[in-house]
């Protein structure tokens, strides 16, 4: 929990040092990610029949896709303590719509699947399909731990391959359980605050949080799975001198 902190205080110091700029994004973010959609199935639920409606506003959410990676995109940037301006923004947009398509397809895939499963095995009235869906809410978790990581790994990766994404997204998530939960609740908490006392943080800050949040979380879990590494090599390399003297003694 201690490096859920740091890294949360990082991620606030972040956002206050580049306010205006990010706030800027958010507001951009929250027209395309949240307000069209909304106004698209609002409109829908008018003229079309429900499963009309939902499909219009699923088709909606994905203008938003590339306005997340842009947004991820000077996260991570601002994370690594790189050069930053308001045009990385929409460069990360431009240059890497089609990953961020990529990755927030499969967020919003995998997400529906898992929420429509747990939830109908759930309420399937039976012990064995009860049990099935408890299980499905594990895997919602995974999947809402697994967030932290897509995002800010897209832009990590020197090839930023859909399937290696993934697989280290969720190697993270396993590797430090722990503070992927911490990680949650802190995002859970920002969101409850924001929507409950100032709910132009929605507006604004509230996604530029969630993004340097993830992006500096993603960073510190590779800087620990490197020095990891680097411990255990050092105790091998300390163990194969050891055993080399041992052998050499008459």
């Amino acid at each position: 929990m201690k490096r859920a902190l740091s890294v949360t205080r990082s991620a606030l110091r972040a956002l206050y040092d580049e306010l205006f700029a990010l706030a800027g994004m958010g507001m951009i973010w929250f027209a395309v990610a949240i307000l069209f959609p909304y106004s698209v199935l609002w409109l829908g639920t008018h003229v079309l029949p429900p499963a009309g409606a939902a499909t219009a506003a699923l088709v909606a959410l994905l203008p938003g896709l590339p306005v997340s990676g842009g947004l991820y995109y000077v996260a991570v940037q601002i994370a690594r303590e790189e050069r930053f301006a308001f045009a990385l923004f929409w460069e990360g947009i431009k240059e890497h719509y089609l990953l961020s398509l990529k990755v927030g397809g499969v967020i919003l895939a995998s997400g529906v699947v898992l929420f429509v499963d747990a939830f109908f095995y759930l309420n399937a009235g039976t012990l064995p399909l009860t049990v099935i869906g408890f299980f499905g809410l594990w895997g919602l978790l995974f999947w809402a731990a697994a967030q932290i990581y897509l995002f800010p790994m897209a832009f990590l990766l020197e090839e930023p391959r859909l399937g290696l994404i993934l697989k280290n997204a969720g190697a993270l998530v396993f590797a430090y359980p722990l503070f992927a939960l911490g990680i949650l609740l802190v995002m859970a908490l920002a969101t409850t605050i924001s929507l409950l006392l100032l709910l132009i943080l929605v507006a604004t800050a509230w996604m530029p949080f969630i993004a340097l949040l993830s992006s500096q979380a993603t960073l510190s879990s590779i800087d620990e799975v490197k020095n990891f590494r680097a411990r255990s090599a050092k105790i091998s390399e300390e163990q194969d001198e050891a055993a080399t003297e041992h052998r050499a003694e008459p």
